[in-house]
C-alpha cells in the first residue's frame, strides 16, 4: 500500500455515490440562496492561528520547501476549517459585500490528528454560515435556526436514500450556559479550560472515568455530583424557564433566554416545512473551538454515536475582529462532515438503490468501420441536446459491444450499422426493458 492513512481515496462505484451526495448538498443549499464561494486551501498562519491559538497550532498542516527541509518552514499553512478562512474572506471583501452575506462553501480541509475511527486527516467540510454586521444579530435567532433546519433537511435527503431506516437528532446548546456552569466549579481559568475538554468527552468516557478526570482537576465532590446531574438531565423545551435561576449568573441566564428564543424559531420553521425536526438539548453539547460564542449544535446518528457527530456548528461573534479591529462581524454557521457521514455507511454496510446512483452515459454509441463517421455526427447532435454520451472505441463483435455498454451501465444503446444507414435511420435500444425505436434521420 503505497497511500498515506488518514486520507480517504474510494472506489469509484462509491466515488459515484460520495458526488451524488455533495450534489445533493450543494442543491440544498443553493435552495435557500446561500452564495458559493472558494477561499485559497492555504492561508497565513496569523490567520488560521488568530482564534484558537496552541489547541489549532497542534492541528495544522505548515508548509516548507521540501528541497531545503524543516528549515525552510513557510509563514502559511493548510487550512484546517473554512470557518477562519471566511472570516478573513469577509475582511477583505467587506466593502462588497450585501449584509447579511449568506455563504456556502464545499471543499477539503486537513487537520494533523490521529487517525481513528470517523476521524481523517483530510475530508470535506460542508458549509453555510451567515454573517451580518449590524449589532441587532446578537439577538436575533433566526438564522441559528435556518442553518439547523437547512442541515437537518439535507441529512434527510441523504439518509433517504439508503435501504436501512436511519434515525438523527440534532443535539443542542448554548455555550454560555455550559461556559457559566465551569466557571462556578473551577478554581482558576487554566482549569476552566482542562474542564471544557473533559465535558467535550461525557458521552465517549464511563461515567467513573468522567467523575476521576473531574477530580484529577480538583473539582469538589459536590461541584461534580452538580454537574454530572445537569450534563445527564433530560431538558426539554418546556423546562427551560424552570432551570432560568438554577444558577445566579447573567451570562447563564442569558444563554438559557438564548436557547429558548432559538428553538421557538426553529420549531416553528419545522412546522411551516412540513418537516418534524428531531432534536434535544443537550448541556455537554460545548464546540472545543474557541470562536464559538453562543449556539452550539451538533447531529448524530441514533444508532452510530460512537462515530461522533456528522454534522456542527455554531455561533461566533467578533470573529472578524480578529483579524481587524475595524471589522466587527457576528456570524453562524454549520458544517456536515461528508466523509464521516459516508464512513458509516461503508462500515455497516449500508447500501443503497443502484436506481438512484445510475452513473452510465445516456446513450452508448456502438461503432462500425463503415458508418463510424456519420455515427460521430449523431453522437454530435446527442451532446448538443445536453445528453451524456460515450462511444465503444473502435470496431468489434456486435456482441462484445454491446456485453460492455451493459456494464457501463448504459441507459441506452444507440445502433447505425451498415443495414441502418441504407434504410436512413437509426436505432435506439433501451437497455432496461430492451425496447428498441427506429429514429428517421434529417
Amino acid at each position: 500500500m503505497f497511500k498515506v492513512g488518514g486520507f480517504n481515496e474510494y472506489s469509484i462505484e462509491n466515488q459515484v455515490v460520495y458526488d451524488a451526495f455533495l450534489d445533493l448538498i450543494e442543491l440544498n443549499f443553493k435552495k435557500f440562496n446561500y452564495n458559493h464561494i472558494e477561499t485559497p486551501v492555504v492561508e497565513k498562519n496569523e490567520v488560521l492561528l488568530s482564534k484558537g491559538g496552541e489547541d489549532i497550532s497542534k492541528q495544522i498542516f505548515g508548509l516548507y520547501g521540501l528541497a531545503q527541509g524543516v528549515d525552510d518552514i513557510k509563514k502559511y499553512s493548510l487550512r484546517f476549517d473554512q470557518t477562519i478562512p471566511f472570516a478573513r474572506f469577509v475582511v477583505d471583501n467587506f466593502s462588497n459585500l450585501l449584509f447579511p452575506f449568506k455563504k456556502y462553501q464545499i471543499g477539503k480541509v486537513r487537520r494533523g490528528e490521529r487517525q481513528q475511527k470517523g476521524r481523517f486527516k483530510e475530508f470535506t467540510q460542508a458549509d453555510i454560515d451567515v454573517i451580518r454586521n449590524q449589532k441587532k444579530f446578537d439577538n436575533l435567532f433566526y438564522y441559528d435556526a435556518e442553518i439547523i433546519a437547512i442541515l437537518y433537511m439535507t441529512i434527510f435527503d441523504i439518509v433517504g436514500v439508503c435501504d436501512k431506516k436511519i434515525d438523527f437528532t440534532v443535539n443542542i446548546n448554548n455555550k454560555l450556559i455550559i461556559e457559566s456552569i465551569l466557571k462556578k466549579i473551577s478554581s482558576s481559568e487554566i482549569i476552566e479550560k482542562k474542564l471544557v475538554g473533559i465535558v467535550d468527552k461525557f458521552h465517549k468516557l464511563s461515567k467513573s472515568n468522567f467523575i476521576e478526570e473531574l477530580s484529577k482537576n480538583s473539582v469538589s465532590d459536590e461541584d461534580i455530583d452538580f454537574l454530572v446531574s445537569i450534563l445527564s438531565k433530560e431538558i426539554f423545551f418546556e423546562d427551560l424557564p424552570d432551570i432560568l435561576n438554577l444558577i445566579d449568573d447573567d451570562n447563564y441566564k442569558k444563554g438559557v433566554n438564548d436557547l429558548i428564543s432559538l428553538l421557538e424559531i426553529l420549531l416553528s420553521i419545522s412546522s411551516s416545512l412540513g418537516i418534524n425536526i428531531k432534536y434535544k438539548i443537550d448541556f455537554s453539547i460545548i464546540r472545543g473551538l474557541d470562536y464559538y460564542t453562543g449556539t452550539v449544535f451538533e447531529i448524530f446518528i441514533d444508532e452510530f454515536p460512537e462515530f461522533g457527530s456528522i454534522c456542527s456548528g455554531g455561533r461566533y461573534d467578533k470573529l472578524t475582529n480578529s483579524l481587524s479591529s475595524k471589522i466587527n462581524c457576528s456570524g453562524v454557521g454549520g458544517s456536515i462532515g461528508i466523509d464521516r457521514l459516508y464512513s458509516i455507511f461503508l462500515d455497516k454496510k449500508i447500501t443503497f438503490s443502484q436506481k438512484d446512483f445510475q452513473t452510465g452515459p445516456d446513450y452508448f454509441f456502438l461503432n462500425f468501420d463503415e458508418t463510424n463517421k456519420e455515427i460521430l455526427s449523431i453522437m454530435l447532435s446527442f451532446l448538443k441536446k445536453g445528453k451524456s454520451v460515450e462511444i465503444y472505441p473502435f470496431e468489434d463483435k456486435f456482441k462484445k459491444q454491446l456485453d460492455f455498454a451493459n456494464k457501463r451501465l448504459s441507459k441506452n444503446v444507440v445502433i447505425f450499422g451498415q443495414n441502418e444507414k441504407s434504410n436512413n435511420y437509426y436505432i435506439i435500444k433501451n437497455m432496461k426493458t430492451g425496447n428498441e425505436q427506429k429514429i428517421l434521420i434529417n
